[in-house]
């Protein structure tokens, strides 16, 4: 079995390297809090040091890292003196500039680098059921495919050009960001004129709004402090969209729009709550609390 680094075992990280080692490759971890590692140690992966390690010592390394910084310095570790042969994915959602520049720095150190990020989230991922987006080159692809379906279910080999993944994963992110906080929007208005919730959302189902409700209900429920995708994740990753639109020459207003309402939920001390608390940032601008739904 190909022996595997795992760089990065937070929320995400932790449920897909558990099922990379749970598919029988010798896993070692690297993680800057150490006991964010634990579960994993205790299921017989170990533990290393630094990312230079583990690129010394294993043929292929897997990042999942907050953003493009934590990525460069990772990078930066893993181009000390790389196995010869080195293949590193990276499951983090980055912009296209980062992506490119991590390739370009890599292939000079002999890695070959593809950007893979993934959707599904922390439930999917620990059932190894996660959406894979990869790019880069098809030999390094085809190395670490099987590999790859321990994490994901459906995995999309999207060509040689690095940053392709990335691209995807950013234009998915924008769509399900952003589209949200206008049926947000639209139940706070009616919130305010006192229509009936209920009586408007079985309306909304047979209308032509119904295919962009979304996560309405899920919304409603208020369950904010559940764990799951963070406010401050989702406005982190929709400025990595609109960085990798301004250089690409795409104006994007209306994901320019959306991300205000993250900025301002931010300032407000929602960061730590799910990406779904804009709409207590939307009710306090208007003075008014969404009612919950009775019987649903």
């Amino acid at each position: 079995m190909t022996r595997v680094g795992f760089v990065g075992t937070g929320n995400i990280g932790s449920p897909m390297a558990r099922q990379v080692l749970a598919a029988g490759h010798p896993l070692a971890v690297c993680d800057a809090r150490p006991e964010a590692a634990a579960p994993l140690l205790e299921a017989g992966a170990t533990f290393c040091d630094s990312p230079a390690q583990l690129a010394a010592d294993c043929e292929v390394v897997f990042t999942s890292l907050p953003g493009p910084p934590q990525l460069d310095a990772v990078s930066a570790l893993l181009c000390e003196r790389p196995r010869p042969g080195l293949v590193h994915v990276d499951l983090s959602t980055i912009s296209l500039p980062a992506a490119r520049r991590v390739q370009e720095a890599e292939a000079r150190a002999g890695i070959a680098f593809l950007d893979c990020p993934v959707s599904g989230g922390a439930v999917l991922a620990a059932r190894g059921k996660l959406t894979l987006m990869a790019s880069g080159e098809r030999a390094a692809f085809e190395k670490v495919e099987p590999i790859l379906r321990a994490i994901g279910e459906r995995i999309f080999y999207l060509g040689e050009q690095t940053g392709t993944g990335t691209l995807f994963k950013l234009v998915n992110n924008a769509i399900f960001l952003c589209a949200g906080q206008l049926a947000q929007e639209g139940l706070v208005l009616a919130a305010k004129a006192g229509l009936d919730l209920d009586q408007l959302l079985d309306t909304l189902k047979v209308s032509s709004s119904a295919m962009f409700l979304g996560m309405a209900q899920t919304t409603l429920a208020r369950g904010f402090d559940a764990e799951g995708f963070s406010l401050a994740l989702a406005d982190k990753d929709i400025g990595l969209a609109l960085e990798t639109a301004c250089a690409l020459g795409v104006p994007m207003p209306t994901t320019a729009a959306a991300r205000e309402t993250y900025a301002k939920a931010l300032a407000e001390g929602r960061g730590d709550k799910l990406f779904t608390a804009t709409l207590e940032t939307l009710e306090a601008a208007a003075e008014v609390v969404v009612p919950g739904l009775a019987g649903r």
